[in-house]
This record gives structure tokens, C-alpha cells and sequence, in this order.
């Protein structure tokens, strides 16, 4: 799921290393830890990134990226806040990998929506774009709607998640979007300042519970995805044969 995440990392880091063009293939590098400072400048505070790839694939590879990302955090299991980036448009997606991984989240993470912060990727403040969500009435309120429905989805009774909107790729020449960005990107680390470093994980057999409960389902919906490909397929094919036995 190509939202973000890692051009977020790299805008935190100040400089490109996760990598944001072959996340979906490049599966040895599915989850990536770095160490650096805010921004890459020198006066600013230390910082160190995990970045898990995205999980809207048809297959095990989603599981694959999450077994890695618990392995590292299992290294090293102190961290400030997990960082959850999304785009608008997986809010309203009917891909169940969506609710898979949050209800993975959900029994991994100890108070995983109080450590958690979500921020919407490529709100663009571009007045093409603003426009365009305006026509279509979507606003910051309405974004949270939606997440907080896609939560109770999973199991959360009465989510109010900690929500924000800044565009990894702003336009700096662009005086509003120089503007809203620093502004929004400004009360996020203020936030994450304030919040405490600590063990995010579960006791170790809930969350091996839990990785395997994830394996199970994934390889259920593996299944089933490819069951419904080949009844569609076998459809298609006897369509084809009616219509030339017609034309006979």
C-alpha cells in the first residue's frame, strides 16, 4: 500500500533512505530501523525510525512485514509513539487486509491507540486539491468519522484516535502549503515530545498468539481470494465455450 509511510519516514530522517518506489517488492528490506536526528540537522533531537511496509497485498507477504516489524521491535522495545500513516482513500477501501492488521495491532500493542498517532499522508493543500475535497465534503471531521468507524470495525469501544494532516510532499515555494505544513507538522512533534518511551508489546505469548492467529487468517483469506479467482475464471471460460457453441 503505496501511502506514505516511508516518504514520511524520510521526511522526519531529512534525507531519502526507505525506500518509497519498491516497497512491494523488495521484501528483504520489508521492515528497515534508522537512526538519525529530526529533519537530519544537527541541533535537532535524536530519533530512530522503524518502517514496516503497507498491507493491502493478495498474499503472505503482508504477514511476512508484520512478523519482521515484530522481530525488530522485540530488539529494541522501547519507542516513543507508533506512527500510523494512511491515505483517505484506504479509509473507505472494502479490503479486508485493512481491519486484518489494526485487529493485529489491536492484540500486539499494549494501549495501542493511546501510543498510537495517525497521520493522513498527501493531504495536499494545493488549492486544486482542497477544492476538490470540498466538492466532495471531506474534511478533517469527516476523515475522522471514518477512522473512528474503521476502528470500532476491529473492536475499539468509543475510539477517539489522536489524528493528523500534514503532505509529505508540500510544496515549499507554495506559501500556504509551506504554511499549513509547518504548522501541522509543528503540533505533531509537540505531541510526540510530550508522550513517554516504553515497552509497546504485549507479554511475549500474546504476541506470539497473536502473530500466529495473523499467519491463520491471512493464509485463510489467501485461499479464499484464490477460490473465488478460479470459480470467476472457470465462469468466464464457460461463458466463452456457450457463446461458440452458438456460433456453430
Amino acid at each position: 500500500m503505496n501511502n506514505g509511510k516511508s516518504s514520511f519516514g524520510n521526511l522526519l530522517l531529512g534525507y531519502d533512505d526507505f525506500d518509497t518506489i519498491n516497497s512491494q517488492q523488495i521484501q528483504n528490506k520489508a521492515t528497515t530501523m534508522l537512526n538519525g536526528t529530526l529533519f537530519g540537522e544537527e541541533n535537532q533531537p535524536k530519533i530512530r525510525i522503524i518502517d514496516s511496509k503497507g498491507h493491502e497485498r493478495q498474499d503472505q507477504t503482508d504477514f511476512q512485514n508484520a512478523s519482521k516489524l515484530i522481530s525488530l521491535l522485540r530488539q529494541h522495545p522501547s519507542h516513543t509513539a507508533l506512527i500510523y500513516v494512511l491515505e483517505i482513500k484506504h479509509l473507505v477501501s472494502e479490503n479486508p487486509l485493512n481491519e486484518f492488521r489494526l485487529k493485529f495491532y489491536k492484540s500486539t500493542f499494549k494501549d495501542f491507540l493511546k501510543n498510537t498517532i495517525f497521520v493522513i499522508s498527501k493531504w495536499s493543500f494545493h488549492k486544486n486539491h482542497t477544492d476538490q475535497r470540498a466538492k466532495e465534503n471531506i474534511d478533517e471531521n469527516e476523515v475522522h468519522k471514518k477512522l473512528q468507524k474503521l476502528l470500532e470495525a476491529v473492536g475499539f469501544e468509543n475510539p477517539n484516535p489522536t489524528v493528523y494532516f500534514i503532505d509529505s510532499f508540500y510544496d515549499p515555494n507554495d506559501f500556504i502549503q509551506r504554511g499549513m505544513f509547518n504548522s501541522g507538522f509543528e503540533s505533531f512533534w509537540q505531541h510526540v515530545s510530550k508522550m513517554n518511551a516504553t515497552n509497546i508489546l504485549e507479554d511475549d505469548q500474546n504476541v506470539r498468539d497473536s502473530l500466529q492467529k495473523y499467519k491463520i487468517t491471512h493464509k485463510t483469506y489467501q485461499e479464499d481470494h484464490l477460490q473465488i479467482r478460479e470459480d470467476y475464471e472457470q465462469m468466464i471460460k464457460n461463458r466463452e465455450e456457450i457463446i461458440k457453441k452458438e456460433k456453430e
